[in-house]
C-alpha cells in the first residue's frame, strides 16, 4: 500500500489500466477503494476512460470478424 499511496503513480496506473482492454478492472477498482483517491476523482477517471475501452471492445470484434470473413472469402 505504500507504493500505491505514494505520489500520483497509482492514479496514472488507474486511468491507463481503465483505457486498455484486458486489465482486471474490478481488481484495480478494489485497490482504488483502498487508496487515498477521492470518490470524485474515481468517478471522473472512470467516466472518461471506460467509454474508450467499451468502444474498443465493440469495434474490434465487429471489424475483426469482417476482416477474417473477407480473408476466407478470398481463398
Amino acid at each position: 500500500m505504500g507504493w500505491v499511496n505514494k505520489g500520483k503513480r497509482f492514479e496514472r496506473f488507474f486511468w491507463i489500466s481503465m483505457i486498455f482492454p484486458g486489465f482486471p478492472d474490478d481488481f484495480i477498482c478494489l485497490i482504488a477503494g483502498l487508496t487515498k483517491m477521492t470518490l470524485k476523482k474515481f468517478i471522473v477517471y472512470f467516466l472518461l476512460c471506460k467509454p474508450v475501452t467499451l468502444f474498443i471492445y465493440t469495434l474490434f470484434p465487429l471489424y475483426g470478424m469482417h476482416f477474417i470473413y473477407d480473408v476466407f472469402q478470398s481463398f
